[in-house]
């Protein structure tokens, strides 16, 4: 009985600690293609779930983030059209690997803190 109960607590604690929900039988890890965009750096203290979506060339950012928001149920909280194609956004793990297999996405990235040196 133990170990039920030690799995029922695992179970609780995982629930309320933020984690993406699921439909059953979909695991958070698991890429939805064979050839995703690569994810780059490394996540930083307080930007584990920030991350920067760089589109193909040619892609029109504010459309194409549009219908990805709409799909995914999520809100950007930029979007780049000039400097590169693409969008910022604080992101599950399931929507981050939906998103790194949709066609139009080239990379992404963990959001970084940046400032001047020294």
């Amino acid at each position: 009985m133990r170990p039920t109960v030690l799995s029922l607590t695992a179970l609780l604690l995982a629930g309320c600690s933020g984690a993406d929900l699921l439909p059953p039988g979909l695991d958070r890890d698991v890429l939805p293609c064979a050839e995703p965009a690569p994810l780059t750096n490394q996540p930083q203290p307080g930007l584990e779930d920030s991350f920067l979506i760089v589109y193909r060339e040619g892609v029109d950012p504010v459309a194409v983030t549009a219908a990805l928001e709409a799909k995914y149920g999520f809100e950007a909280t930029y979007v780049y059209q000039y400097v590169w194609p693409g969008f910022a956004a604080r992101l599950p793990r399931a929507t981050l690997n939906g998103l790194r297999c949709e066609p139009e996405v080239s990379r992404v990235s963990h959001d970084a803190w940046v400032g001047p040196a020294g």
